[in-house]
């Protein structure tokens, strides 16, 4: 999960933690920190003629006022707000939490229901009876925090668990709920929870993109997935705006580090795109590869992460001229990392028995 130029530390575990993780992003990032403007929203993003204008508007002026200013090129990404200096400007999404219309989950109190996106730390949960909904990475990597925290961890489940989604063999996994009531809360099997203090919906995130004019119809109407792409990155009506980071199930540093390179290149001209209609008729495809299930078009569970980076990295390496070698080198998925990533779940238990041991609690209850 590292940067193609960038190793991580030596002295982390093999899953580190959130605080060595943001020291990594921020020390990756320092190079370009001269050419970022935070605290600067995007308001409204519009296409006149050749440029896109941005609605833009400093977070930090009290009067909100918005300035428009345009651009040869955005590409929408994962994460806050970022605007950019220049001809380039990123932006964001997966901002709004996804909480599923659970019958009667309005008549239970509001002050004991969140969203992993909220988590800050386990030792808010001290001494807390806690239920997580869903089984995928965060509802994993939480469960595993808490369980040094809290008096209980529950984690209603109604799948089968992403293959790193591993969780201490103490968190206690139950049926998915029936419904809410004003005090407790029941499952499908009619096992009836009472004692419940907090209930985290570790169910992600639906697609927002409030700055594109509604007609636009970039997001289907249930937020699943983003319409109108070729190969999950060009919009297909014009390419000069791209979305990146929406593959799901992926190990993101290093794929996405190869779909910027792509685009970069693809801006740049050393690189071309097929024909609109060729990039129309690439969203039916997916589509149709999955059953027709929007929930699915943008996830990539392995082994199909690892063929989508290798895609990108081998289309980023057709650039064949003057100066290529000088740029920045994608990341490539070698049989040992295909290796490892496969038997990364047993590295997972592995790691887990040893925060159990103690081998990294001067982490979890300090840093992290």
């Amino acid at each position: 999960m590292t940067y193609a130029e960038k190793p991580f530390y030596q002295d982390a575990p093999a899953f580190p933690f959130r605080t060595q993780i943001l020291k990594y992003l921020q020390e990756y990032g320092e190079d370009i920190r001269d050419l970022v403007r935070f605290n600067v929203e995007v308001v409204r993003v519009e296409k006149e003629r050749e440029s896109w204008c941005l609605s833009v508007r400093d977070l930090r002026d009290s009067s909100r006022k918005s300035w428009v200013e345009k651009f040869d090129a955005v590409a929408v990404a994962s994460g806050k707000h970022i605007y950019l200096h220049g001809k380039r400007l990123i932006t964001g999404h997966y901002d709004v939490p996804l909480i599923p219309d659970v019958p009667g989950i309005e008549t239970f109190p509001a002050t004991k229901i969140s969203h992993a996106k909220y988590f800050r730390h386990p030792s808010a949960y001290k001494d807390k009876n806690v239920l997580l909904v869903g089984n995928g990475p965060s509802g994993a990597d939480l469960a595993n925090q808490l369980l040094h925290h809290a008096t209980s961890v529950q984690r209603s489940v109604r799948s089968e668990a992403n293959a790193l989604a591993i969780t201490n063999p103490k968190v206690r996994d139950i049926q998915p709920i029936k419904c809410f009531r004003p005090d407790s809360i029941e499952l499908l099997d009619g096992t009836i929870l009472s004692n419940i203090d907090k209930v985290i919906f570790c169910t992600g995130y639906l697609y927002s993109l409030p700055m594109f004019p509604k007609d636009t119809g970039f997001i289907t109407p249930d937020g699943l997935y983003v319409h109108h792409l070729y190969d999950q990155t060009f919009y297909s009506e014009d390419p000069s705006l791209v979305f990146l980071g929406l593959p799901k199930q992926v190990i993101p540093f290093p794929t996405f580090q190869n779909q910027a390179i792509v685009v970069c290149k693809i801006w740049a001209q050393r690189l071309a795109l097929p024909s609109r209609e060729v990039m129309r008729k690439d969203e039916a495809a997916r589509l149709q590869e999955m059953n027709f299930d929007g929930s699915k078009y943008h996830s990539f569970k392995f082994p199909e992460d690892v063929a989508l980076a290798e895609h990108w990295r081998e289309w980023a390496e057709r650039d064949k001229g003057e100066g290529s070698e000088r740029g920045m080198r994608p990341w490539r998925w070698t049989q040992e990392r295909v290796e490892f990533r496969r038997g990364a779940p047993r590295v997972k238990v592995r790691f887990l028995e040893e925060t159990e041991k103690g081998m990294w609690d001067y982490l979890l209850l300090h840093e992290a």
